[in-house]
Parts: C-alpha cells; structure tokens; sequence
C-alpha cells in the first residue's frame, strides 16, 4: 500500500465547507440569542411582578425588558409613577436592572411638586440620578446611560 492512495472517498453529503459551515453557525447563533431574548421575557415579566407590585399611590407602573448579547445579561428597566402628597403632587421613579442577579445598575427619581397658592404651579425637583458606579446629573445622563444596556 506505500505509494499509492486509499480508494476510500468521503461523500459528498458528509463534506462540509467552509461557507456552509458559517452560514450553519450563523444560524445557531441566531437561534441561541432567540432563546435567550424569549427568556429574558419571561424572566423579565416574572421578575418585574415579584419586585414592583403597585400600591394606593400608584400611578402608572410599567418596565421595558432586554437581552442584551454583548453583556450577556437580561436588563430591566422599571418606571414608576406615584403620588406623593394631596395636590396633585408625584414621583417619577425609573431604575435599571440586571434580572439575573438582582442587581441594581442605575436610578432616577423626580419629583413633580404642585403647589395651588398663591397660584396653580408644578416645580420639577431631581431627587436622586445615579449611575453604577458614578453620580448623574440629569435624566438625559441617566437615558445615556441605561441606552447602553437596553440597545445592542
């Protein structure tokens, strides 16, 4: 048998080429980030429901939820509006959140203070803008921010 070559050949259907085998992994990966975007979801929804249950002054309470693949982390994003006060007076609260691990990230709250004497007026006031693991000064900053975990 030195010298000469093996009669045996692989067919055809077993060969995989270069391209062919990108084009499968790119499929894969498309469908691993399916899965874990529809887990984020799930998870998300879950999470969201056992933290954040509304109460009396509740105004408005919602989240926006994120698999974001550069991370590899479901990230949340909780806003919360409630009353404080008896004139009208309310709380924009919005905190970000990694829902894996529990972990806060970043918070923004404002308060919206309505006074009616001497006449009908609304004072926006910050409370409280930080970002993991600095200090933000406006809302824009916090937006800045969360973008980088909500969009990828």
């Amino acid at each position: 048998m030195r010298g000469r070559e093996s009669a045996f050949t692989i067919p055809a259907r077993w060969r995989i080429f270069p391209e062919e085998l990108k084009a499968e992994t790119k499929r894969n990966q498309a469908a691993t980030e399916y899965d874990l975007a529809t887990k984020c979801s799930r998870d998300g929804k879950a999470w969201f429901r056992e933290n954040f249950p509304p109460d009396k002054d509740t105004i408005a309470l919602t989240y926006t939820n994120h698999y974001n693949r550069s991370k590899n982390g479901c990230f949340i994003l909780v806003e919360w509006h409630y009353n404080i006060g008896k004139q009208g007076s309310w709380t924009n609260h919005m905190s970000l959140w990694d829902v894996n691990e529990n972990a806060q990230y970043a918070d923004f709250s404002q308060s919206h203070m309505v006074t009616m004497i001497p006449e009908y007026r609304v004072e926006d006031q910050p409370v409280h803008c930080s970002t993991n693991p600095k200090k933000c000064a406006t809302q824009d900053d916090f937006n800045d921010y969360v973008g980088g975990f909500l969009n990828n």
